[in-house]
């Protein structure tokens, strides 16, 4: 077995083969035969043979997008990606588009989607197969330029996510929300309005191209105006349990969080203290994305897979019952 490695920039394709592989069908090959090959013998195939190569790459393209997608880094590693990225470093140049646990759908290549949602511990790894210039040139093209400059030019997308949170917090604060007999909110017109505004500023509307992820702004900025709020929208004795806390807490901190990227969705299931530790430390993000769920003090909590909640229940959940706070999934105000 030959051992491949290098960076971006080395030369690498398919040797050219008159192997009795070649006058097969496809279907033969990759249905029939594939099953049967080794790791060890997959791999040489492939490189024998040009259209099995050119199908294998963009398959692991897509592998390797995805996994990236699901902040999971040890799917990174497995042999056969590592094997590829060894002999063929190119393939994170590659372009291809992917579906978000969001909704987004992204057309990017590796390195590109990995510095979109903002996961360093994952972009350390890509950077083993990139030389600097091909690191700086896949940001320039994210960026369309100086990311100073991009900055600059996303700044009214964020505003208009602040305004919007601005202005369901103060329709909250001057509408009527309360609880009916079974504790189930009842939520006048004008909040349920501004509720839709702010969910639809979410809503996924074209193939991103560049950029990055900027939900992490919007959480603070969620955050922020809880606070502010928190007095005025409380009860005198226990101001988390009122209905306006817990209708911020659930269905605009906990929204927001639906949307960010799941590297940093897993910051908060861990608890943000305990993921700067693991930082300072130079330790390893945890990446299991399950966390504590409680709704009331009266539940035992259990651990909940977000992307299952997601996939599964659409309109419920994060964003809907309960927001993630240090560590745990919390159903009323925190």
């Amino acid at each position: 077995m030959k051992s491949y490695s290098g960076k971006i920039n080395q030369k690498s394709s398919p040797k050219e083969s008159k192997n009795f592989f070649d006058k097969l069908p496809d279907s033969i090959v990759t249905d029939v035969l594939w099953h049967h090959f080794s790791f060890e013998n997959k791999f040489e195939f492939t490189l024998l043979n040009k259209k099995q190569y050119s199908l294998r790459n963009k398959a692991l393209v897509e592998e390797i997008l995805q996994a990236i997608a699901e902040a999971d880094p040890f799917k990174l590693q497995y042999p056969e990606i590592q094997h590829w990225l060894e002999h063929n470093p190119k393939l994170l140049l590659e372009k291809s588009q992917i579906k978000l646990h969001t909704g987004q759908i992204l057309r990017v290549t590796p390195w590109q989607l990995a510095r979109y949602l903002k996961d360093e511990e994952i972009l350390s790894f890509l950077h083993k197969y990139m030389d600097h210039a091909t690191i700086n040139a896949q940001q320039n093209e994210l960026f369309q330029g100086e990311y100073e400059a991009y900055q600059i030019r996303v700044l009214p997308y964020i505003e208009e996510g602040f305004q919007l949170l601005e202005n369901i917090f103060k329709t909250i604060d001057q509408g009527k929300v309360i609880f009916d007999a079974e504790e189930n909110l009842i939520i006048d017109e004008n909040v349920n309005i501004a509720l839709q505004n702010f969910r639809d500023y979410f809503k996924p509307e074209k193939i991103i191209k560049t950029g990055e992820d900027k939900t992490d702004v919007l959480v603070q900025k969620a955050f922020e105006l809880y606070n502010k709020y928190f007095i005025s929208f409380g009860l005198s004795d226990e101001p988390h349990k009122s209905p306006k806390n817990i209708l911020a807490w659930c269905q605009i901190i906990g929204f927001v969080q639906r949307f960010l990227p799941l590297n940093i969705i897993q910051h908060f299931a861990d608890g943000l203290s305990h993921s700067r530790d693991l930082k300072r430390e130079g330790e390893p993000q945890d990446r299991g994305l399950y966390f504590d769920i409680w709704l009331d003090e009266s539940v035992t909590h259990y651990a909940l897979h977000f992307l299952d909640k997601m996939v599964s229940h659409p309109s419920k959940g994060l964003g809907f019952e309960y927001a993630i706070y240090a560590g745990g999934a919390v159903g009323g105000g925190r």
